[in-house]
């Protein structure tokens, strides 16, 4: 049997538009459409190994702490991407933006609480809940440095003005929000990799919250990757753990997905 060219249009047409009829149901199917990411407050970088970076790198200390910041946002929006449409506030240059970026800083508290939608072993819930959370001054700098124990706490992002933060999602066109609020460097003294020539386990740290729209945290937690102490251009360290921390953050954004 043959077909008129114009049937054959007709027909055409029609797949089409089932194909995309049912690509539109997939979407819609999904709980969340985008992402609007948020990076840390410059200010809350925290690191006890700022000594042995500066002598590994000719940055200065801000340019460095700069280039920690933005490659980890780079990174991770790209992880997040695979799983959802995503937009960086930080990679946003726009005037508007940069304005956003430092509202939400404003308006948002910070704390440290245990892990939030993560589940946790009771026996090792019960034993950490009688560890206390130590400070003490860090002696490379002048921020005090906040040592968490097996509690695992993290700082968590909390919105107090819904209101801002419902019109930030409508104006950016998303409905889940990724915060990291705070990067570390620890030093683990307890791990030696290399007894003879000192050579410790050292831990980035990344503090974060998901949420939607409303404000809901939805998983709070941290995600940390490791890398010998000897180990110390800025390149390096976030070449060898970042990659490693986005795709734990990623994969835990993808299980809210539906």
């Amino acid at each position: 049997m043959k077909f008129s060219s114009s049937i054959k249009s007709v027909v055409l047409c029609l797949l089409m538009g089932n194909n995309f009829a049912v690509s539109a149901q997939n979407t819609d199917s999904l709980k969340y459409h985008k992402i609007l990411m948020i990076s840390y407050y410059p200010d809350y970088y925290l690191s006890d190994a700022e000594r042995d970076i500066m002598k590994s790198t000719s940055k200065s200390q801000e340019e460095y702490q700069r280039y920690f910041r933005y490659s980890l946002d780079r990174k991770l929006s790209a992880e997040l991407e695979s799983v959802l449409p995503t937009i960086s506030l930080l990679q946003d240059t726009s005037n508007d933006a940069v304005k956003d970026l430092y509202s939400y800083y404003k308006k948002t508290n910070y704390n440290y609480a245990d892990p939030i939608g993560i589940k946790k072993d009771k026996k090792k819930a019960k034993k950490s809940s009688k560890e206390e959370v130590k400070e003490e001054e860090n002696q490379y700098t002048t921020q005090v440095y906040v040592k968490t124990t097996a509690d695992q706490k993290f700082m968590n992002a909390q919105l107090a003005d819904s209101v801002f933060l419902s019109n930030l999602c409508i104006k950016y066109k998303a409905d889940l929000i990724v915060s990291v609020n705070q990067m570390e460097i620890v030093t683990n003294y307890n791990t030696c990799i290399d007894i003879a020539n000192r050579i410790y386990q050292r831990d980035v740290v990344i503090h974060y919250s998901i949420m939607n729209a409303k404000g809901k945290v939805l998983i709070g937690n941290l995600a940390k990757s490791s890398f010998p102490s000897n180990s110390n251009l800025d390149t390096e360290i976030a070449e060898r753990t970042f990659p490693q921390i986005s795709k734990v953050i990623a994969k835990e954004v993808g299980g809210l997905r539906k």
